[in-house]
């Protein structure tokens, strides 16, 4: 009936989950929480960085977790009357915290996974206090992001739950 070489494929089987191993091992993630107190105010950021297909998708992501994202971190000029002979001029910004995205993957046809996902080189994602002048928070990794099977990451959703992880649930 049918003549089948089991040694044969079974060196196939583990050369093939060998070869994919090797795959997914080229990938890492650096996650950084500060140890600070959690935001208890609104889920209002702005979104500093590419507008690339990929960072798109971490906006995405950061909208389905009650995020308002702002595309700038703009700021204002404010003026108080601090007394009748007095006024202060200040910058004010649009928002105190702003996500930085920064990353770099290929474009190309030949590079992009068939489900529509990235192979990212590296991608960091920040949380940054202005007012503070501080990093919150903070995502880096390499490797394949989600939609590209069968080696298909979390990227895009790790990069916004560093980013929720900051306020209070």
């Amino acid at each position: 009936m049918f003549d089948i070489n089991l040694s044969s494929f079974i060196r196939k089987i583990i050369f093939t989950l060998l070869s994919i191993g090797a795959l997914t091992a080229c990938s890492h993630t650096d996650i950084y929480i500060s140890d600070g107190e959690k935001i208890s105010g609104p889920k209002e950021i702005a979104i500093q960085g590419p507008r690339s297909p990929w960072a798109i998708k971490i906006e995405h992501q950061l909208k389905r977790q009650g995020f308002k994202a702002l595309r700038w971190a703009s700021q204002y000029q404010t003026f108080e009357k601090e007394s009748d002979d007095k006024t202060h001029l200040y910058n004010s910004a649009a928002t105190r915290y702003v996500v930085r995205i920064e990353g770099t993957t290929h474009f190309g046809e030949a590079n992009r996974c068939f489900g529509g996902g990235y192979k990212f080189n590296y991608i960091v994602v920040d949380l940054v206090d202005i007012a503070e002048n501080k990093t919150l928070a903070s995502y880096s990794g390499s490797g394949y992001s989600e939609g590209c099977p069968p080696l298909s990451g979390s990227i895009f959703r790790d990069a916004a739950d560093t980013v929720n992880s900051q306020w209070v649930k």
